[in-house]
């Protein structure tokens, strides 16, 4: 069986969605205008289409040939955004509420100046991860998060399985030092 380098690893994804992992400039896209979207719920499959970014998949991976079409979806290549911030990618989440109901909820590219509606407050919004929430008279409350670096407006990949293997890293230390200790303690 031959096998195939990164870089045609890295071809064939571009071909297949359009993106490929060599400039690095992501960030994940969706909207919704209701609670419960697909923009708010999808994170397992947003955090695999990071995943597959990262790590081009193989020609024989099915979970990925059946979900290809899906995980496009919600990745944006952000090159295009680099007019304010060059070599930088800044991710956004928007959110528009009104009486307590969401209207919007948006994860996209952003150049760091322009967002989906007007942003006119005095603080504007830095790349820190911070929310910055403005009111637009009696129409509701328009917020910005903006972050900077690749699908920093998402959930990380693999991110449940390195909670786990820190979990258990920390368990094995434990049980360690509670056998250390049983030891110097019964030493003595």
């Amino acid at each position: 069986m031959a096998t195939v380098s990164r870089s045609t690893q890295c071809l064939l994804l571009f071909m297949t969605i359009g993106v490929c992992v060599v400039s690095g400039n992501f960030c994940y896209q969706c909207a919704d205008t209701k609670v419960g979207g697909d923009c708010q719920t999808y994170i397992k499959t947003m955090a695999r289409a990071r995943h597959y970014i990262e790590n081009p998949p193989t020609s024989d991976d099915e979970v990925y040939e059946k979900k290809k079409d899906l995980y496009k979806l919600f990745v944006k290549n952000c090159t295009l955004y680099h007019q304010g911030y060059p070599n930088e990618t800044l991710c956004v989440i928007e959110t528009f509420e009104y009486r307590g109901q969401m209207n919007m909820y948006m994860r996209d590219c952003t150049d760091g100046v322009n967002f989906a509606a007007e942003y006119t407050d005095v603080r504007r919004p830095r790349a820190d991860n911070q929310t910055y929430c403005e009111r637009k008279g009696d129409t509701g409350t328009y917020c910005v998060r903006m972050c900077r670096g690749n699908f920093c407006n998402g959930p990380f990949a693999n991110s449940a399985s390195k909670y786990l293997i820190s979990g258990i890293v920390w368990v094995i230390i434990v049980l360690n030092f509670i056998s250390v200790f049983q030891e110097v303690h019964h030493g003595m």
